[in-house]
C-alpha cells in the first residue's frame, strides 16, 4: 500500500503508478501528511476555539464595568476640578478663622506648660493618624500575559494573583471617583467644627473648659491642613485617577488572555487523556495502522498481504526463488522432511530406501545419456 493516494491516470505504466511522489511530477497537490489528521492536530484547532469562547465569556463579565469607567473617569476629573475651585476660598477663610480662635483660646490658659503639653499630645496622636493613612498599599500594576512554557497549574495561579490586583485597581478607581463628593463633605465638616469652637468662646467662661476647647480648635485646624487628602493639586488627583484606571484596564486585558490560555491547556489535557485511553483500548489496531502508514507501501502484494522483500525489484534477495528449492538429485535430498516423516516403501528401513533412490537416479542418468 502506498503512503500517498494514487492520483495518476489509469493508463500510466506500473513504474509511474507505484511511485509515492507521482503527484508532484504531474503538478497535482500532494496529499496531506498523515500527522496533519491525527488527534493532536484536530485537538489543536478545537482547543483554540475553546480558548476563544472562554475569553469571550470573561470579557462579557469584565468589559462592561471597564467601559463605564471611561465615562466615570471623564466625569470625576471634571467634577473634582469644579469642586476644588468652589471650596478653595472657603478653606482659606476657615484656616484664617481657626488660627485666630486658637490664639484667643491660648490666652484663656494661664499656664504655658499646659499648652505645651497639649501640643505634644496633639503631635503624638496626629502622627499615629498620619501613619494610618500611609498604610494604604500602592497599586501593583505589573502583569505578564505570556504563558508559553507554563503549566496549567502555573497559569491558574497567575490568574488568581492578577484577579486580586484587578479588584484592587478597580476598588481604588471607584474610591477616587467619589473624591469630589467627599471633598465637599470634608469642607462642610471643617466649617462646622470651626463654628462650634467660635460658639463655645461666646458661651459663659465659667462653664467652659479651656483645655478641651483648645484641643477642639487645634483638631479643627488639623482637619483643615489635610482637607485636600492625598492631592495637593488638581493634577495629582487626575494622575492618581488615571493610574488606577490604567492598572484596572491592563489587569482585565492580561487576565483575559490568560483565561484563554488556561482554557486551551485544560482542553489539551482532556484531549491527551482521551487519546491515552483510546490507545489503551485499541493498542493492536493502532500498531497496525501505524505500520501501514510507515512501511505498508514497501511490503504489500496485490492481495493485500504483506510478505517482506519478495516485492522488491532485486531478485537476488528473494528467499522464495526456485533455486532455493531442494534438489531431488542431491544425496541429502529428503522428500519427506520433518521429525515424523513416513517411510517411502512401507516397512523397509531407511538404508534400503536410500539405495533404491540411488539406483533410480543412476537409471535416469543412463536413460538421458542414451
Amino acid at each position: 500500500m502506498n503512503s500517498y493516494p494514487d492520483t495518476s491516470d489509469q493508463d500510466s505504466d506500473d513504474s509511474t503508478r507505484d511511485r509515492p511522489d507521482q503527484s508532484e511530477e504531474l503538478g497535482k497537490p500532494c496529499a496531506p501528511d498523515p500527522e496533519d489528521c491525527d488527534s493532536k492536530a484536530i485537538a489543536k484547532v478545537r482547543c483554540r476555539a475553546v480558548g476563544i469562547d472562554a475569553q469571550a465569556d470573561f470579557n462579557k463579565e469584565y468589559q462592561p464595568p471597564l467601559d463605564a469607567a471611561e465615562e466615570t473617569y471623564n466625569a470625576a476629573r471634571r467634577k473634582y476640578r469644579e469642586t476644588r475651585a468652589e471650596v478653595a476660598c472657603t478653606v482659606r477663610d476657615l484656616k484664617h478663622d481657626i488660627s485666630c480662635l486658637i490664639k484667643r483660646i491660648r490666652c484663656l490658659i494661664k499656664q504655658e506648660h499646659v499648652v505645651e503639653c497639649l501640643d505634644e499630645a496633639f503631635n503624638c496622636v496626629t502622627y499615629e493618624l498620619d501613619e494610618c493613612d500611609k498604610r494604604t498599599p500602592e497599586l501593583d500594576c505589573c502583569f505578564d500575559d505570556d504563558c508559553d512554557g507554563l503549566t496549567l497549574e502555573q497559569v491558574t495561579q497567575r490568574i488568581g494573583e492578577y484577579k486580586v490586583k484587578l479588584e484592587a485597581a478597580k476598588g481604588r478607581f471607584n474610591w477616587l471617583a467619589g473624591e469630589p463628593a467627599r471633598l465637599k463633605e470634608r469642607v462642610e465638616k471643617a466649617a462646622a467644627e470651626v463654628k462650634a469652637v467660635e460658639d463655645a468662646l461666646k458661651a459663659d467662661p465659667a462653664v467652659t473648659d479651656p483645655k478641651k476647647l483648645y484641643v477642639q480648635a487645634i483638631v479643627a485646624w488639623y482637619h483643615l491642613q489635610i482637607i485636600w487628602g492625598y492631592f495637593t493639586t488638581v493634577s495629582k488627583f487626575i494622575d492618581a485617577l488615571c493610574e488606577a484606571l490604567t492598572c484596572w484596564r491592563d489587569a482585565v486585558v492580561t487576565v483575559s488572555r490568560l483565561v484563554r490560555c488556561q482554557a486551551e491547556l485544560e482542553c489539551y489535557k482532556k484531549a491527551k487523556d482521551q487519546e491515552c485511553e483510546r490507545l489503551k483500548l485499541h493498542t493492536v489496531d493502532e500498531i497496525l495502522v501505524v505500520y501501514e502508514r510507515l512501511c505498508g507501501h514497501k511490503y504489500h502484494d496485490d492481495c493485500g498481504h504483506g510478505h517482506g522483500p519478495c516485492d522488491d525489484d532485486d531478485d537476488s534477495d528473494k528467499p522464495c526463488d526456485d533455486d532455493d528449492k531442494p534438489d531431488p538429485d542431491d544425496d541429502d535430498y529428503d522428500p519427506y522432511p520433518g521429525p515424523n516423516k513416513p517411510n517411502r516403501y512401507g516397512d523397509r528401513d531407511r538404508d534400503d530406501d536410500r539405495r533404491r533412490r540411488e539406483d533410480e537416479r543412476n537409471w535416469r542418468r543412463r536413460g538421458s545419456a542414451d
